[in-house]
């Protein structure tokens, strides 16, 4: 039987990564400072998951993962235009400040890195953006710490990025 991960703290426990990402951000004030903020975070949160979802869909559909792979690598220039002109010359999603979608954002640029580099090659501001991400002191603390899991990216089933 396979245990999904949870958060449990003195107030909540919670499973979903999304939901999780959002109760932490709102906890730690990472979710925008008035309304319109935190709408346009929560819509950010949507724009990274569609990216994740998209790179999902090659990774497991179970016949023609090469053609499923060509058919996101054809889609990847149109996402990630979308994304970076929204990040524009932003240092993150929504400006100075770190947001809880920053944190999806970044996994999903580390694991699309990591699956065909040049594809972000065209694309300065996102490898900018993922490069001053691993610099903030905690993360790039977490990521020198034996708690940091590079890989997988995706569960076992997965063609690229699992066990």
């Amino acid at each position: 039987r396979r245990v999904h991960g949870y958060y449990k703290d003195e107030k909540m426990t919670l499973t979903q990564s999304n939901v999780i990402l959002r109760y932490l951000g709102e906890k730690y004030n990472l979710a925008g400072s008035d309304e319109k903020e935190r709408y346009t975070v929560m819509i950010c949160e949507q724009e990274v998951y569609d990216f994740h979802i998209s790179m999902g869909i090659p990774m497991y559909t179970p016949d023609n993962y090469e053609a499923n792979k060509a058919r996101f690598m054809e889609r990847l220039p149109g996402i990630l235009g979308k994304l970076s002109n929204f990040l524009g010359t932003k240092r993150f999603l929504m400006g100075d400040n770190v947001t809880y979608p920053d944190f999806h954002f970044y996994e999903m640029l580390d694991c699309l890195w990591q699956f065909d580099a040049d594809s972000l090659k065209e694309f300065s501001n996102l490898l900018e953006y993922k490069k001053t991400f691993e610099e903030l002191e905690k993360i790039k603390a977490y990521r020198a710490s034996p708690r940091f899991i590079a890989w997988p990216f995706f569960g076992p089933m997965a063609h690229w990025g699992g066990k």
